[in-house]
């Protein structure tokens, strides 16, 4: 969904320049990439990380799904004859 712009105000958080974001501009997840393009600020949502444990699960996921599709083109085909 696109938004408009919206005005915020700016302010310093230590030595950083800070802003709140809207809440109809929040991204998913806690961490954001951050760019500049020309005088623009592009913020977008960070690709989310997989903790050892989700990969470990994820992992075993995808080895248990190759593992079954490597054993069904591996199996031996019947050879289908026609007539004597």
């Amino acid at each position: 969904m696109m938004h408009t712009g919206r005005r915020v105000r700016l302010f310093s958080n230590g030595r950083n320049e800070a802003l709140r974001t809207p809440r109809e501009f929040e991204l998913p997840g806690k961490d954001a990439i951050i760019r500049k393009e020309g005088d623009r600020l592009i913020v977008e949502a960070a690709a989310q990380v997989l903790s050892p444990t989700m990969f470990r699960h994820e992992f075993l996921a995808l080895t248990h799904l190759a593992t079954g599709y490597l054993h069904n083109i591996a199996a031996p085909c019947e050879t289908v004859r026609e007539g004597p």
